[in-house]
């Protein structure tokens, strides 16, 4: 990454406090999710609330951060830190969406959570509270 780039988000990170209602756009695997800064931050210490420490992830051209992690897996994890409900998809494995939450630094600062699992067999959305993630 050149310097322009860095200083330019790193720039962009200096007024926290003023854009934290700044929309902003992130490219997981090819697909483009957007939210605000101030959702990010509803969750200290993970991957996402972090965004301005690491910019080494954000192209200035495209203004957007760049993972090439898993997008559907993504989606769930982008709600949790709008709903403060995660839930399981049902059609990824469980290493997978473990290896995921792992990636976002939630499984070390959540140490307990409110799971909804939806049972594919009977159509039961059970919510598991106190589950170790």
């Amino acid at each position: 990454m050149n310097m322009s780039l860095l200083l330019s988000e790193t720039a962009n990170c200096s007024n926290a406090q003023d854009e934290t209602h700044k929309k902003i756009t992130l490219n997981i695997g090819g697909m483009r999710h957007e939210t605000l800064k101030s959702t990010l931050r509803k969750i200290p210490a993970t991957r996402l609330s972090k965004l301005c420490e690491n910019p080494l992830s954000y192209d200035a051209q495209k203004n957007e951060y760049f993972f090439d992690r898993h997008p559907e897996v993504f989606s769930q994890i982008l709600n949790y830190y709008r709903t403060g409900k995660l839930h399981y998809p049902t059609d990824v494995c469980g290493p997978l969406f473990e290896e995921e939450l792992r990636f976002w630094d939630l499984d070390s600062t959540q140490d307990k959570t409110t799971i909804c699992v939806e049972s594919i067999e009977c159509g039961v959305t059970l919510l598991k509270s106190s589950v170790v993630v």
